[in-house]
């Protein structure tokens, strides 16, 4: 019994990562491998299913049901955090408007395409903004790129976005 507990925990656990997964992919428009993930969670789950509702010993199943589908949570986190699909975009703010060229300049010679824009602030002090898009996986390295001085990054803004269209899709 201990060996079936034990399968069920496992099984349930890639069957809740592949669903986690799944939503992930939904949620980010990657379509193609859904299908399939499907599949293979529906065949599994119902499997595990019936063995957790045709034996004797259901409670102990059940709690290896359930556990299993909390580690799959887990597990697709880690997946979803090395996969990092996506794209971002960054708005990195300044006060000083030489430091907002060199990095736009700095930027656009490792191949971003940047955009720099000026705001007010509080009190309408004037503030100057880089605003570039890059992919999720990217970030770290985007973030030592970004950073002048330890201790004086400047603020930097970070959103999800759904999609790009054009030419700046090409280059990413």
């Amino acid at each position: 019994m201990f060996i079936e507990v034990l399968i069920i925990i496992i099984i349930m656990a890639v069957a809740n990562c592949l669903g986690t997964l799944k939503t992930i992919f939904v949620s980010k428009k990657f379509l193609h491998p859904v299908y399939l993930i499907v599949f293979v969670d529906a065949v599994i789950f119902a499997m595990v299913i019936t063995k957790v509702v045709a034996e004797e010993q259901g409670l102990y199943y059940v709690v290896a049901f359930a556990l299993g589908k909390s580690i799959g949570v887990y597990l697709a986190g880690l997946v979803e955090n090395r996969a990092a699909l996506g794209l971002l975009e960054a708005d990195i703010y300044f006060n000083d408007k030489s430091k907002m060229s060199y990095l736009a300049d700095q930027l656009r010679r490792a191949g971003y395409s940047v955009n720099t824009h000026v705001a007010f602030g509080f009190s309408g002090k004037k503030r100057y903004i880089v605003e570039t898009i890059l992919k999720r996986k990217n970030l770290k390295t985007f973030k030592k790129f970004v950073e002048f001085e330890k201790g004086k990054e400047p603020t930097m803004v970070v959103r999800e976005i759904n999609n790009v269209y054009g030419r700046l899709r090409e280059n990413m």
